[in-house]
């Protein structure tokens, strides 16, 4: 790919680069869209080439979907340039050793999910931080006071590579489930002191923290809030026939669930991706046809966004 393989193609998710403003290149990250990782060089030695420009250095964009790469080249880079590209070396170089594969660190910082099952919140403790298990003790602690009545803890991940905690808090009264930024900025608060006074100023200070509601298309946990977000168009992933592996997936309405019986009814949400082409609404017929899945058929469900 680019000379001296300073930036090799690889299907992984590296947030600092994206912060590099280099000219040319794109700024957007897409869910499936990465940036190359660099080798384990020395960091002297990837700096002093960029520096010298001996070649053009580039950045990558990875499609994960169609495998497919662009290379963007870059003609020089700004001092905040290099000093980007230096912290991204350090983080690089101290996973040395490590499997790419085992890499925790992403761009929305959640856990990796491929299932929609589940009551509590979805927690994860990437490379088992010491700090996790109490920071999520804290995150609970927080919520269970007067001024977090309204919200609850969707999901919790901490990072122990990138030392960083991604908290999610779920607004159980809204119809998505945002909270207000200045519940969040109150919840951060609460949550900073607390940590603090739980495992020591020098330990979380160390600690980046991100706070942030679940999102658009957040993941629906089945069975317990299908019916909360049932007047909402839902992407779902269902086995296609009891005792297959194969899936298949649709932007559906829910219209029926008895969770006492195991049996849900769907039918096909007035949604973009089921109207044909040019078409503003669905059809009679269209709007008929209806799914009847079994509960224990349900693998991955999101809200859907229409774009």
């Amino acid at each position: 790919m680019a000379a001296k393989g300073l930036l090799q193609r690889q299907p992984c998710l590296i947030t600092h680069l994206a912060r590099v403003n280099i000219p040319g290149a794109p700024r957007v990250l897409g869910t499936s869209t990465c940036f190359a990782k660099a080798p384990l060089n020395s960091m002297d030695e990837v700096i002093q080439d960029m520096e010298s420009q001996e070649f053009p250095a580039r950045t990558v964009d990875y499609d994960a979907d169609s495998d497919s790469v662009d290379e963007f080249p870059v003609d020089g880079f700004s001092e905040d340039d290099l000093q980007l590209v230096e912290e991204f070396v350090e983080d690089v170089t101290t996973s040395k050793g490590r499997p790419l594969e085992d890499d925790e660190d992403d761009t929305e910082g959640e856990p990796d999910l491929t299932s929609t099952s589940g009551d509590g919140p979805i927690v994860e403790f990437a490379g088992l931080p010491e700090w996790g298990k109490p920071a999520l003790e804290v995150a609970k602690q927080v919520l269970s006071t007067p001024e977090m009545e309204d919200l609850e803890l969707y999901s919790f991940r901490a990072a122990a590579l990138r030392d960083r905690l991604y908290i999610r808090i779920d607004k159980m009264d809204d119809l998505y489930g945002s909270p207000t930024l200045d519940k969040v900025a109150l919840f951060s608060r609460m949550f900073a002191e607390a940590l603090e006074a739980r495992l020591g100023e020098e330990v979380a200070d160390k600690l980046s923290v991100e706070v942030s509601s679940p999102g658009a298309e957040r993941i629906v946990r089945v069975p317990r809030e299908l019916q909360r977000f049932g007047s909402l168009p839902m992407q779902v992933t269902f086995v296609k026939e009891p005792g297959s592996t194969e899936t298949n997936t649709k932007v559906l309405s829910l219209i029926e669930l008895n969770e006492e019986q195991g049996t849900s009814r769907w039918g096909l949400a007035d949604a973009k991706a089921n109207r044909r082409k040019g078409v503003m609404k669905l059809s009679k017929k269209e709007a008929a046809i209806t799914f009847d899945l079994p509960i224990s058929s349900l693998q991955l469900i999101k809200l859907h966004l229409e774009l």
